[in-house]
């Protein structure tokens, strides 16, 4: 006897529900949904269709057997969607030491060339030391494919990506230097910002760097976080591990 599914023989009758007295065939089991008391059957809605694509899924019925039979285990995964990241990683590359003593406080104040916005002096500058040298730093430099608030921004970044106020100082004094009237280097030049996350007492700060062409010179400034949204191609500079 040909068996379905359910477990009824083609022509054998339900036992129990409005439709007792019914002849029962795999075919007319497609079109027709059997319905039984909640004690006797978990899943009164599943139809013969949608049983079959669940063996199926399963692998056949030699993989249900051996689950009714426990000789075989599954797990139920929620199939989560993976959110796309915000940023492109575009580059990893060292900044290079640099030595001798470093006075943040001399170097960023405004003149020809530099534009020193008041945020950053009070957000960032007053947190940055004097040192004897800054270490060489592994940096990865990635651009912002849509607009995303510093949150977004941050949550695709390596942990250690937050710099110190006096390492961030000394290595942006050098990149600046690098680059002489917007030159080509690792900082964007095109009036797009520079992006940079400093530690600063207990909370974090947003550092930007941006070439001004009709002003000739880089305006340094900072935010604290989520104050708004980035637009896209803008550049995000990181730590490539924690220091």
């Amino acid at each position: 006897m040909v068996e379905d599914i359910f477990g009824y023989g083609v022509g054998k009758i339900p036992h129990s529900g409005p439709e007792v007295g019914a002849k029962y065939s795999v075919g007319n089991l497609a079109q027709r949904r059997i319905v039984m008391s909640e004690g006797e059957f978990c899943a009164k809605d599943l139809t013969l269709g949608r049983a079959n694509a669940l063996v199926k899924k399963l692998g056949g019925m030699e993989v249900v057997d051996g689950i009714l039979a426990e000789t075989l285990k599954f797990t139920i995964e929620a199939v989560v969607e993976q959110k796309k990241s915000v940023l492109r990683l575009l580059a990893e590359f060292v900044l290079p030491e640099q030595v001798g003593n470093f006075n943040p406080q001399q170097f960023f104040r405004t003149r020809s060339g530099l534009c020193v916005w008041d945020d950053f002096k009070d957000l960032v500058l007053k947190f940055a030391k004097p040192v004897s040298g800054v270490v060489a730093t592994t940096i990865r430099k990635h651009e912002l494919v849509k607009p995303a608030n510093d949150s977004q921004i941050r949550s695709g970044l390596p942990e250690g990506h937050v710099f110190q106020a006096s390492e961030l100082c000394g290595h942006l004094a050098g990149m600046i230097l690098r680059q002489p009237n917007g030159g080509a280097g690792q900082l964007l030049n095109n009036g797009y910002a520079n992006l940079f996350y400093v530690q600063v007492g207990s909370e974090v700060v947003v550092v930007g760097v941006l070439w001004s062409a009709g002003y000739r010179r880089w305006s340094v400034f900072a935010f604290q976080l989520d104050v708004s949204q980035w637009r896209a191609g803008r550049q995000v500079l990181s730590r490539a591990t924690a220091g």
